[in-house]
């Protein structure tokens, strides 16, 4: 339990640096299952061709109020996610699984007054400034995890690193202070 705590402590460093070095809504029904990426209803793309839940998997695009992310290719079996948005805020709860159980790897929410981490603000698709927070938390291992269990959960929480890059390459990304 110690290198998770580790881990999740350097995993945490590494974001608020990375984010100080950058130069740091509608309200949505909650759905209370957590989506599979893999599981997704098939979309229609630019050619008119119905894409498969199977080319989701490979690919899955987030639409959120300051621009699209898009998860990694690595993700689709491993992370679920929860659209948490409420008042006026929008909120994306990233998930993993252990032994059956939803683990909160972190959150990403926009136009919230405030939250964990203020990783910045981004102009939302009516040039408004919106302020951009990670919430996320070090994963406590419960008794009953693996080792193998135990890695792979810090591993998907690291994926937020990903997301963080994304969002500060939106046009008119302003770091916090």
């Amino acid at each position: 339990m110690s290198k998770l705590r580790k881990w999740t402590s350097f995993v945490l460093c590494v974001l608020l640096v990375g984010a100080l070095l950058v130069g740091c809504g509608d309200d949505t029904k909650q759905n209370d299952q957590p989506n599979k990426p893999g599981t997704t209803q098939g979309t229609e793309d630019p050619s008119g061709q119905q894409n498969t839940p199977a080319d989701s998997a490979k690919k899955l695009e987030l639409e959120t109020p300051v621009g699209t992310l898009t998860f990694p290719e690595e993700w689709a079996g491993d992370v679920q996610t929860k659209d948490t948005s409420a008042d006026g805020t929008y909120a994306m709860s990233f998930y993993g699984t252990v032994n059956g159980a939803d683990v909160l790897l972190f959150e990403i929410a926009i136009g919230a007054a405030e939250g964990g981490y203020q990783l910045g603000s981004a102009p939302d698709a009516d040039g408004n400034m919106q302020p951009v927070w990670l919430n996320i938390k070090e994963i406590e291992a419960e008794p009953e995890w693996s080792e193998a269990d135990t890695t792979r959960i810090s591993t998907l929480q690291e994926c937020v690193n990903e997301l963080i890059y994304q969002l500060q390459q939106v046009d008119g990304f302003q770091p916090a202070n």
